[in-house]
């Protein structure tokens, strides 16, 4: 049976490292499959960070407190750029949610569909070549995603629309070119979350989300 990563203790995450495969100071794609159970705190789905100051942060893809809308965070440093989507994710479900920063824009789907206009990007993620990306949460912060994780994956390019709805209805055979970071739910097993792009990056556990739970019941891609 397929397992998921669980993420229900403050400050869980899974840490990626700071290869330099993962410093992307131009064009990426973020993406995830998670499931989560509540909303009150600002929860972490994806990043480069520590904190959520401006100058802790490369990118990040994270739900607001108590909505949880979706928003997408790009830093240089000095100044961000932030798509506020408006879109609440909906609780009890899973959701597949990619954020695409491409030459000129950001934008943010959920299950395959752009879920707002494309935002105007006037700024490069800052490179932080030191920092870690992490799944889940930020150490010391409490801003875990209380939920469930089956999927998280990182593009050195923006993917297009197209690809972004061929990745969503087709979960086990997803665009490979572009791939810095990989975790699947075939690679969820021993003491880390293999990451299977080639690049080393695999995810070690922490906080309390070292637990791989076998899943209840097949996912199935929701339209």
């Amino acid at each position: 049976m397929s397992n998921v990563v669980s993420f229900e203790e403050e400050n869980s995450n899974v840490n990626c490292g700071h290869d330099a495969s993962l410093n992307l100071t131009a064009n990426l794609t973020i993406c995830a499959l998670l499931k989560n159970t509540r909303h009150s705190n600002y929860h972490i789905i994806l990043g480069k960070c520590t904190d959520l100051t401006t100058l802790n942060i490369s990118f990040l893809l994270y739900t607001q407190i108590y909505t949880g809308e979706i928003r997408f965070l790009i830093s240089d440093g000095a100044s961000s750029n932030i798509d506020l989507t408006g879109y609440n994710l909906q609780l009890k479900r899973w959701n597949h949610v990619v954020a695409v920063l491409s030459a000129g824009f950001m934008k943010v789907y959920v299950n395959g569909f752009k879920v707002a206009a494309d935002f105007v990007r006037t700024l490069n993620p800052q490179a932080l070549p030191n920092m870690n990306v992490l799944v889940g949460g930020i150490n010391g912060f409490g801003y875990s995603t209380p939920g469930q994780f089956a999927h998280a994956s990182v593009y050195n390019r923006d993917l297009s629309d197209d690809e972004v709805r061929y990745n969503y209805e087709h979960p086990g055979n997803p665009k490979r070119r572009g791939l810095a970071l990989n975790l699947t739910q075939e690679s969820i097993y021993g003491a880390q979350w293999v990451d299977l792009s080639g690049n080393g990056n695999h995810g070690t556990y922490s906080g309390g989300a070292n637990l791989a739970y076998p899943m209840r019941a097949n996912l199935v891609t929701q339209r």
